[in-house]
């Protein structure tokens, strides 16, 4: 799984990317200043980082030069300034490219994935630890999920109830288990609604394989992964 670091200190922006970037199958870091972003860049593996040019306590522009001296990954700006020559000024000094404010989450994503797939660091499955299931391959290692050569872009308790199924295949997990597995006895902020939401976005992701759903729901009892598995 790709990780990403977000960089900003625009509290509300930086909630939406995480969650997009979490539904797209990134693992995501944050930081809010140049300081707490720098410690994660030296001490995490870091794909990506996301980079606000203002930032409290520090231009990013200078935060780019300073990153470069010992971070390798990709690098993309975020501003609201649109000027030429800001634009070349930051990537001359290193980024990989450049966003403006505001943008639409759904482009940031494509400039994202086709960075990471232009330097062969956009992460696929390998043979080990993938189950096969109809179109599927379930990639355990990278916590990825992949339709025909394509990978699905699944919210963190979507993949979890992939996971939690594919590894109980053809056994009926009750929804008490479900609810427990995914929210660690979280109750207050889980119920069969929010179960039902999530089982019915992953078929939807997911589709039919020669027309049979690959998650049966037995009512009122649970739900089980149908379509033979097989390991890799």
């Amino acid at each position: 799984m790709n990780t990403i670091l977000i960089i900003e200190d625009d509290v509300d922006l930086v909630e939406d990317l995480q969650e997009a970037l979490e539904d797209a199958g990134y693992q995501v870091c944050c930081a809010y200043t140049a300081k707490h972003g720098m410690e994660l860049l030296r001490t995490k593996h870091i794909d990506l980082c996301l980079l606000d040019i203002r930032l409290p306590d520090g231009n990013g522009y200078e935060i780019c030069k300073k990153m470069r001296h010992f971070f390798n990954g990709l690098i993309i700006m975020l501003t609201a300034c649109c000027k030429e020559d800001e634009v070349v000024r930051g990537l001359q000094i290193g980024a990989d490219d450049y966003v403006v404010k505001p943008f639409k989450l759904k482009e940031l994503l494509a400039r994202i994935e086709r960075r990471l797939y232009n330097i062969g660091k956009l992460q696929r499955p390998t043979i080990n630890h993938v189950l096969c299931s109809g179109e599927l391959m379930i990639d355990l290692e990278h916590y990825q999920v992949w339709k025909n050569d394509c990978m699905l872009k699944l919210g963190s308790h979507e993949y979890h109830l992939i996971e939690k199924l594919v590894t109980n295949p053809n056994i009926l997990i009750t929804r008490e288990n479900l609810i427990d597995y995914l929210w660690n006895n979280a109750y207050e902020s889980a119920n069969d609604t929010s179960l039902n939401t999530h089982i019915c976005r992953l078929r939807e992701k997911l589709g039919r394989y020669h027309g049979v759903s690959y998650i049966e729901t037995v009512r009122g009892m649970g739900h089980r992964w149908v379509i033979p598995i097989v390991k890799n």
